[in-house]
């Protein structure tokens, strides 16, 4: 296969993924409130999952400079299929905490492995990482309108069936692949030195301002908002999900205009700022259309940033996978505390508490970023 048929695969196997994700990230927290879980227990059940991501990402980082990248692809495509099984059969807490737990391992081995393969079929530039980002933006707005369009017309039951059968063309696209045999699948002393090996303060440094710049958006958008949407505001889903998809599309839009312009670092650090008002006053904004909007460009500029700060580093490694996971440990840490404790906030002091810590993760992102950059 020459590099530019990969390059197009590699494209499409973005758009299917992200898009299969995104809807089952609408559709999955609205089905645990169907199923009557309150915010606690979703917080647990997605909590899981950040944990098992966290673990795996490492892992699968490790071993994809081993066994290669396309094996790991194969892997979390299978494992994305066998989550939604299980989902489709659960009526318990532990079924779902199983089905979270495979989502973790099945995330962990995405990440581990896109951006390096994006680089290998490349030119090695942050703009390509950039325009990976937005195209995962805009594929992440259409699978939460799909999502929230499916439960329109379909049962919980059909809708997760309709994207097992998606995943199944992930998988089929997976073997459609060159696929290296390799016999030789542990850990060795090598991989397991490269994991534990002395890192310079920059590379943590850089870990903690990603962590911060980017858990406020995984969990406002991924477990806060749709079950403040549900619970407080008692919209409906197919409007969840549209209102969801329209916070990516905007961003992926917002994030395409600031490269074209190339916006100057100063300015684009005023205009996320904005997310810490939007937060502290988003409740209480009648135009739930000001917010969203809002919202969006923030995570517009929260995108570029993501790209320009990993570049940095993983340019000059020859282990991508690795690093970019033990890069983005901080963030997965930081995903898990909120995750587990952000539903026990909202059932003991209100959604409006939960709100306000994200608006002050945002400050503390900004503080750290002028002091360290």
């Amino acid at each position: 296969m020459s590099k530019k048929q990969d390059r197009y695969l590699l494209y499409l196997i973005n758009i299917i993924y992200i898009f299969l994700v995104s809807a089952l990230g609408v559709v999955l927290p609205l089905y645990l409130i169907e199923k009557g879980f309150g915010p606690d227990e979703i917080g647990i059940i997605m909590a899981v999952s950040a944990l098992s991501f966290m673990i795996f990402y490492i892992l699968l980082g490790a071993l994809a400079e081993k066994i290669g990248l396309r094996k790991i692809a194969f892997l979390y495509s299978f494992v994305n299929m066998a989550a939604i099984l299980i989902y489709i059969s659960a009526g318990t807490l532990s079924a779902f905490v199983s089905g979270s737990f495979l989502e973790g391992i099945r995330t962990g081995g995405f990440w581990s492995t896109i951006r390096a393969e994006t680089m290998a079929v490349a030119r090695k530039s942050s703009s390509v990482l950039a325009f990976f980002s937005s195209l995962r933006t805009f594929c992440d707005g259409a699978g939460k309108i799909a999502g929230g369009i499916l439960l329109l017309y379909l049962s919980f039951h059909d809708t997760f069936l309709a994207l097992l059968i998606l995943s199944a063309v992930l998988v089929l696209i997976m073997l459609s692949r060159e696929l290296i045999d390799i016999k030789d699948y542990r850990l060795d002393k090598q991989s397991i030195k490269r994991i534990f090996r002395k890192r310079p303060h920059s590379f943590w440094k850089t870990g903690i301002l990603l962590a911060f710049l980017i858990t406020v958006y995984n969990i406002l958008i991924g477990f806060l908002l749709p079950v403040y949407f549900r619970n407080e505001l008692a919209m409906s889903f197919g409007d969840i999900g549209l209102s969801l998809a329209a916070i990516n599309i905007l961003a992926a839009i917002a994030s395409l205009v600031f490269i074209r312009l190339k916006t100057r670092k100063t300015l684009l650090l005023l205009i996320m700022s904005i997310i810490i008002p939007t937060l502290v006053f988003g409740p209480f904004i009648s135009n739930l259309l000001i917010f969203i909007v809002l919202v969006a460009i923030c995570l517009g500029v929260t995108n570029i940033f993501t790209e320009y700060l990993l570049f940095d580093h993983i340019l000059r490694t020859r282990y991508v996978s690795l690093e970019t996971a033990l890069l983005f440990l901080p963030l997965r840490a930081i995903d898990f505390i909120l995750l587990f404790a952000g539903g026990i906030i909202i059932t003991v002091f209100g959604f409006y508490a939960l709100f306000w810590i994200l608006a002050a993760v945002s400050a503390l992102f900004l503080i750290l970023f002028n002091k360290w950059k």
